[in-house]
């Protein structure tokens, strides 16, 4: 029986490997198309490796996770801005940033790939990136501490650098993934074979694309910081939806990105068999768990929402 079974993994493993090889001469798009067969046909998946997800910042993720996805789902279709229940999922943000940040610190770099390409770096951003919308989500709160207002320029700075540094710097770098592999490079990336690059390519593209998404809060955070609460509380009497869609809109972002790594984390114990399947899973949940709230929020209850204009009252 652990004959058949080990004959079996090799079966798959070297299944795997053939079909990464072929993926490699895709195109991007084609390479999220053969993810979406993987994940209709269940090949995606391999689910004795969940197992190996038993570390403290995977549980401190996982519980994370499930209450911010609840807490967009209620927003969504009660239109209620529950401050209570942000304070606590902003609290959950900057906790789980912290256990990506502890992770980053236990992963070794991978410098076959550069930086948001591998996952030292991928968890090293997330953490960032959850600290600092963890804190807008907070500071969104009436009952934030006045005292703490001081902190808003030098967190907006923050959050201005954790967003552009993660759409510039992959968008940068991605010609250093071949160039590693070409003679007279003189650069830090080791080569590495174009399977491995189609994947690390694969994770760029993500990351430019969340995080160009990302800026959109960037107006919001700073106009805060200038005009202060008394700005906010104004905007949120001349419309009574405004609390509940930038809080809706700051939590699917911290989700988005906390489901990310964590899916990441998953491919890297390969739960997730191929990277392809990984981006396309991501995207797949990013629809139900990000843009599906939007949605039906802004279906129902766009009439109580100033788009642009909110920034001038």
């Amino acid at each position: 029986r652990r004959l058949q079974d080990g004959d079996e993994k090799e079966a798959a493993a070297a299944t795997a490997a053939e079909e990464e090889a072929t993926a490699v001469e895709l195109t991007e798009v084609q390479r999220f198309l053969v993810g979406f067969q993987e994940l209709r046909s269940g090949d995606a998946f391999d689910g004795e490796q969940l197992n190996e997800l038993r570390t403290v910042e995977d549980v401190v993720t996982v519980l994370g996770l499930a209450p911010m996805i609840a807490l967009s789902a209620y927003t969504a279709i009660t239109g209620n801005c529950d401050y209570p229940s942000y304070a606590v999922a902003g609290l959950l943000a900057l906790g789980t940033g912290v256990a990506h940040c502890a992770l980053a610190y236990r992963t070794p770099r991978d410098w076959r790939a550069p930086r948001l390409g591998e996952g030292r770096t991928i968890y090293e951003f997330s953490g960032c990136y959850l600290l600092a919308f963890g804190w807008l989500l907070e500071r969104m709160n009436p009952a934030f501490p006045a005292a703490l207002e001081v902190a808003d320029f030098p967190m907006c700075v923050a959050l201005t650098a954790v967003v552009l540094y993660g759409f510039v710097v992959p968008a940068v770098v991605k010609a250093d993934l071949v160039a590693a592999n070409e003679p007279g490079y003189e650069g830090r990336l080791q080569p590495s074979t174009p399977e491995y690059q189609a994947e690390s390519q694969m994770f760029l593209t993500g990351n430019v694309v969340v995080n160009v998404l990302g800026a959109l809060f960037l107006p919001f955070a700073w106009t805060l910081a200038f005009r202060g609460t008394e700005w906010w509380e104004r905007v949120q009497a001349l419309h009574p939806s405004q609390a509940a869609f930038m809080g809706l809109s700051v939590l699917v972002a911290i989700t988005g990105d906390d489901l990310g790594a964590f899916s990441f984390r998953v491919f890297e114990k390969r739960a997730i068999r191929t990277a392809f399947g990984l981006v396309t899973a991501g995207i797949v949940f990013n629809f139900l768990f990000l843009i599906t709230p939007e949605i039906i929020f802004n279906t129902l209850y766009s009439s109580g929402v100033s788009e642009v204009g909110f920034y001038w009252e």
